[in-house]
């Protein structure tokens, strides 16, 4: 399902902006203690794997915590893996219309004594979809790097 969202830039964004690339996704939040910025970790290292055939392919991180990640911050977040790395800020309605086609869970684990330093449960697969925004494979967490890339590498040729 295509969406419209805000990039980390402040522009208006939509999936098939990214038509003629392979798009590597992952859905998370700025504030993760450990599963997001390990799988960042981890795209940086796809990236490094790939070499020159990175640049058929878009590293995109997708916030599941719109009220506090905004274009601003995961401006700032992603760019600390890597500068060319996307960021969207997406709201709950645009999430819960893309969400099912890639078995998309969160829940934000909010609590009034902790205001808003809370976690959030979320999926933690990343997911490749091919030029014409299919999905074509997904990854478990923690997958190694080199697995990734040699998995992208069977369909960039």
């Amino acid at each position: 399902t295509d969406f419209i969202a805000t990039s980390s830039t402040g522009n208006e964004i939509s999936l098939s902006d990214f038509k003629g690339h392979y798009v590597l996704m992952f859905f998370g939040y700025t504030h993760c203690p450990d599963v997001c910025p390990t799988t960042l970790v981890e795209f940086r290292k796809v990236k490094q794997e790939l070499g020159e055939s990175a640049d058929d392919v878009i590293f995109l991180f997708i916030s599941v915590d719109a009220p506090r990640d905004t274009p601003e911050v995961i401006e700032t977040y992603v760019t600390r893996f890597d500068p060319e790395f996307v960021g969207i800020s997406a709201d709950d309605k645009t999430l819960s219309r893309v969400g099912s086609d890639f078995g998309l869970f969160y829940d934000r684990l909010t609590d009034e004594r902790r205001g808003d330093n809370y976690l959030v449960d979320h999926t933690a697969r990343s997911f490749l979809l091919s030029p014409e925004r299919e999905l074509i494979m997904s990854f478990a967490y923690a997958t190694d790097a080199e697995i990734i890339a040699n998995g992208i590498r069977r369909f960039i040729g």
